[in-house]
């Protein structure tokens, strides 16, 4: 449908401009051959939908945005966002009445009509709101759980969602949470992202998974009770994902140590079903009814809110987890439709939200944002799909019936009826109802009800809290002729969420049957047992001797089922090795491990995971060292990884790694474990000897000597021992220009003493490379003597040279922008700054920082008002270099601070101008200007495996990104980050500031990738402030440096990488 761009007159700064005042044609989203597509809501019913929900009734519950990207602060302030009631009241599938449900929200993440309420995450609590007189309108608001982190961009806190058990479960990205009791104690606390449950009142919350990953979405669960979602950035390198969550799965990213460290180590990090790429994955849903037929059932639907599209997968079991085949569904060439959220409607048809226009906080498919192009709501069918007649039985009159009628309707095709008869059979109160040993737990091995009713009976039970019912039932009825393996799953999956007491010695009696699905779950479910066993194991007398016999055979038989485990099933190890750090006896797992069969190695590690990883670990030295002479490389590897993690152990393993750096080879797994070894113990003396030793032998081969001065680089330790001095000298001198390059950024990182007549010698040294003479200057940079006038020099010609590489030029601007340079240095700098690149100058205009000379501030002043790539430099950081100087060079500047400055108006106006050079390119000479050293994008970004690693990666940024969010995205670089890119500015207790991307944290320290392409890490205990920056780190003004026809290119090869 034709609809305006813009809609009226937009005012600004006193202007009036007009921004669009023709009607356009905008492409509406397409379906496959045999689907129709129909909009059944826009404005003005609703304006920017984000997730909806349907009520018992078919009434949708939609939460919207108001249209404005506001942070953590503003948003509460304001609370501007709204949940609107969507009724169709003449049953033609469109909505025809709105009412606002709920006003004065924060950003609302979820809709979920349960039990006569709705419940909404709105950050940073999930609330629940009721409708108490039935005018369409919520008159009751309750917190029901509050203490989610969040910064407004929403890849924060999304849900809740209801589990087939009844428990709602809660979605958080890495934001961090903080929960008190009612008297105000805080009971759980962390950073990282996770997966939560908790009952419909907000109690017993539970961790059901966590990890390092930034957002995750939406979660739905299959026919079994097996949790997948949908979640964004799994990985450094964008990795937007379909992920199964497994109870107390830990999930990268890797880069998130600190993340990571806050759960329990089982080996490894789990990674997803499939692998996305860089979509915006967001809702998700698995396919219940039979409208689209039998093709369809218990297909995964889901948004993708970058690439404009629905898509779904096809789960196939893989061992204990799943593959995907991913197919499309929908897609839309506008470049402002972005689906947000998909759900399935009684009768079988899908609907689709696009929330419009106005979100680019963390997601910038649309730097500028535009709140005035709304969204919608799609309804999608099949041409010749089965017509559900009544799909939400309401001539049923489900209400008014017996035990035996909801019974029959537990495998009603209609997957409304289905769940109204869940639900009636769980809350029902009749007296045939009270004693479910009898009325509902033998129908689970009736051979007269299908599998269907027959698992749906299981969430009736878990629904009711007959636990042991269930538990009985399960333990009794071993045969598969009597209960299904999707039963036995499904009962297994209910009972891991029980965490009752009264049936521990019964669940000794749980068995799997043989498929990996149904050991992964009685894995799980017996874990949980264990946990609780142990947890009791302390109680005196008779119950004690009892509970700790019973915890010793609930042990053995953990141990027992892990001879089933394949190896590579990451899901099974994990969760065998989770178990037993969680219920297992430790006097039965360290017997175990001392076993000295070699045969037991896979055991073996699954073992000794486990004692390292308990509360109350018994390991001892004289456990573990054996180990490292084992024949098996993965536990001999595990082995040290234990060691590494505990102080005082680490010189009984210098005689292996001894063996290891004087071998021919050093392998990749070793060299990996041997690095982690390295940074975990070098505080320790023995091990600090031991590094001396190894780079002072110059027979050790150099791709060893090579890692060890890595370490040396990125060890975090806060006192450098002195006895490395002479190893730093040595390294200034060494003809190893990799060796050199490390001792010149620990002598610069650390500003180590001592060196600088070396570094001078460097430095002038014209033998030596240009990246080691500039990082030479960079070293000597807070010195306060003048850079030699040769050096100097040097370092003109370079910077200016048309051949000189970027990451050679942005070495030199960090040499002078750091080095001391006198007032006679400046003013020849100044005469450089109109050549210089986006790349370079935001750096090189640090160097005028350290005067006070009017005269070198009105040159600084006047060069860059001459400069196209003065836009590179934010206003905050040339007040910054401005500061010391005169007020008539700040005076002279301020038509240079309005030039630097945000104009929506203008913004608007330069994408329009530059918008004929998206079409008609050529990707070949795009991709020779990528790579090239004029734009210098790949100093930054990656395609495929060339490339720097400091921007988002962009093998496939044509397939999420539109073409004129490719345009956006380079001329305005600073008007929204991509998640996990946002740059920050920390200041340092020593004096210095330093603007990045956080690359990696761990628990001491962060590494931020820094727009002149260093990676510096910062131990916690030097920052005195920590915050988020405005200013994106790549440069602005590349559509001026590049000429039209070079722009054109590059945004032809950004386009084809799909």
């Amino acid at each position: 449908m034709p609809r305006l761009r813009f809609r009226g007159l937009l005012i600004l700064s006193g202007l009036l401009l007009t921004i669009g005042t023709v009607s356009a044609q905008v492409p509406e989203p397409q379906v496959p051959d045999g689907f129709t597509i129909q909009k059944v809501a826009g404005y003005p019913l609703l304006h920017r939908p984000i997730f909806a929900g349907f009520d018992e009734d078919g009434i949708l519950y939609v939460g919207e945005s108001n249209g404005e990207n506001l942070n953590k602060d503003q948003m509460l302030a304001k609370k501007p966002h709204w949940i609107t009631r969507l009724e169709d009241t003449d049953g033609d599938g469109a909505f025809d009445k709105s009412t606002r449900f709920v006003e004065n929200i924060t950003l609302p993440q979820g809709c979920l009509w349960y039990r006569g309420s709705l419940y909404a995450a709105c950050p940073p609590s999930i609330w629940k709101f009721t409708d108490t007189d039935g005018d369409g309108k919520a008159d009751q608001r309750e917190e029901i759980l509050t203490g989610f982190g969040f910064n407004g961009n929403a890849c924060d806190t999304h849900g809740p969602f209801l589990s087939p058990t009844g428990r709602l479960y809660i979605v958080q990205g890495r934001h961090g949470h903080e929960f008190r009791d009612k008297d105000g104690n805080v009971y759980s606390k962390g950073k990282a992202g996770r997966i939560y449950s908790c009952r419909i009142d907000g109690s017993d919350v539970r961790v059901h998974c966590g990890g390092g990953f930034d957002n995750p979405v939406e979660v739905d669960f299959t026919e079994e009770g097996e949790c997948i979602g949908t979640v964004n950035i799994l990985y450094r390198d964008r990795g937007d994902c379909l992920m199964h969550w497994v109870e107390g799965g830990v999930y990268p990213r890797e880069d998130q140590a600190d993340c990571v460290a806050e759960f329990k180590w089982t080996g490894g990090l789990l990674g997803p079903i499939h692998n996305l790429g860089h979509v915006a994955c967001s809702g998700i849903m698995r396919y219940r009814g039979v409208h689209f037929g039998d093709g369809f059932k218990d297909r995964w639907f889901f948004t993708e809110f970058n690439t404009h599209k629905v898509r779904y997968a096809e789960l196939k079991r893989a061992g204990s987890t799943f593959t995907a085949d991913v197919h499309e569904f929908l897609t839309c060439s506008d470049g402002d439709f972005h689906p947000t959220d998909v759900l399935e409607d009684a009768d079988g048809s899908l609907l689709v939200l696009n929330t419009g226009g106005w979100f680019r906080n963390g997601c910038p498919t649309s730097v500028v944002a535009k709140p005035e192009i709304y969204g919608g709501i799609y309804r999608i069918r099949k041409t010749d799909g089965m017509k559900v007649d009544d799909p939400r039985g309401k001539q049923l009159e489900l209400a008014k019936q017996s035990p035996e009628v909801w019974i029959k309707h537990l495998d009603d095709p209609r997957p409304a009826v289905r769940e109204i008869s869940i639900e009636s059979l769980s809350r029902s109160m009749l007296p045939e109802l009270k004693d479910s040993t009898r009325s509902l737990s033998p129908k689970l091995v009736d051979p007269g009800l299908s599998t269907m009713a027959r698992r749906n009976l299981v969430w009736v039970l878990a629904r009711r809290g007959a636990w042991s019912d269930l538990l009985f039932t399960l333990s009794v009825h071993h045969d598969r002729r009597e209960i299904a393996d999707e039963i036995r799953v499904a009962g297994l999956n209910a009972l891991a969420l029980s965490g009752h007491d009264d049936f521990l010695d019964a669940a000794a009696q749980l068995y799997p049957t043989d498929s990996e699905d149904s050991l992964l779950a009685c894995i799980v479910a017996r874990g949980n047992v264990m946990r609780r066993a142990k947890e009791l194991q302390d109680e005196s007398g008779v119950i004690g001797v009892h509970r700790d016999a019973l915890l010793r055979s609930l042990t053995l038989e953990m141990l027992g089922l892990s001879a089933r485990i394949a190896p590579n099933d990451a899901a099974l190890v994990h969760s065998v090795i989770h178990a037993l750090i969680r219920g297992g006896h430790s006097d039965v797992i360290a017997a175990f491990l001392q076993d000295k069969r070699p045969s037991f190695a896979f055991f073996k590690r699954i073992e000794l995971i486990a004692l390292d990883q308990m509360d109350d670990s018994p390991l001892t030295q004289e456990m573990v060292l054996p180990l490292l002479s084992a024949e098996d490389a993965t536990l001999q590897q595990t082995a040290l990884e234990v060691i590494a993690r505990r102080p005082g152990w680490a010189a009984a393993t210098l005689s292996l790694l001894q063996t290891w750096v004087r071998e021919p080879e050093l392998p990749a797994d070793r060299a990996n474990a041997l690095r982690a070894f390295l940074l975990a113990q070098l505080g320790d003396p023995v091990v600090q000897g031991f590094v001396r030793e190894i780079l002072e032998d110059h027979e050790i081969a150099s791709v060893v000597r090579h890692l060890f001065w890595e370490v040396l680089q990125r060890s975090t330790i806060a006192t450098w021992p002195e006895a490395w001095n002479p190893l730093i000298a040595g390294a200034l001198a060494s003809a190893d220009e990799q060796v050199a390059l490390s001792a010149l950024r620990i002598v610069t990182q650390r500003s180590l003493p001592g060196h600088d007549a070396a570094l001078r010698a460097l430095a002038a040294d014209e033998k030596r490379s240009l990246p080691v003479r500039c990082e030479a200057v960079v070293a000597l940079g807070n010195q306060a003597e003048p850079l030699d006038d040769g050096v100097f020099a040097m370092l003109q010609v370079v910077l200016q040279s048309a051949a000189t590489p970027p990451d050679v030029q942005a070495a030199v601007g960090r040499a002078l922008g750091n080095g001391p340079l006198s007032a006679g240095q400046l003013q020849v700098l100044t005469r450089m700054l109109d050549s210089a690149g986006p790349l370079v100058l935001p750096v090189l205009i640090k160097a005028f920082g350290r005067s006070t000379d009017a005269a070198v501030g009105q040159a600084l002043v006047a060069a860059l008002a001459k400069s196209e790539a003065a836009t590179s430099v934010s206003p905050d950081e040339l007040a910054g270099v401005l500061r010391k100087y005169p007020d008539s060079v700040r005076d002279a500047a301020r038509p240079l601070f309005a030039r630097l400055g945000v104009d929506p108006a203008a913004q608007a106006a330069r994408l329009a101008e530059l918008s004929p050079l998206l079409a008609d390119g050529d990707p070949k000479l795009g991709r020779e200007i990528f790579f090239g050293k004029k734009a210098a994008c790949s100093s930054c970004h990656a395609v495929g495996n060339e490339g720097g690693r400091v921007g988002p990666h962009l093998t496939t940024i044509g397939a999420s990104r539109s073409p004129k969010d490719l345009l956006e995205a380079i001329v305005y670089p600073s008007a929204s980050f991509v998640n996990g890119y946002r740059p920050y500015v920390v200041a340092i207790n020593d004096g210095k500031v330093i603007e990045g991307v956080i690359s990696a944290e761990t628990t001491d320290t962060i590494t931020l990738r820094t727009k002149d392409l260093q990676e510096l890490r910062v131990r916690r205990d030097q920052i005195e402030e920590l915050r988020e920056s405005t200013t994106s780190i790549m440069p602005k003004g590349l559509d001026t440096q590049l000429t039209p026809d070079e722009l054109r290119n590059l945004l032809a090869y950004l386009q084809s990488r799909k």
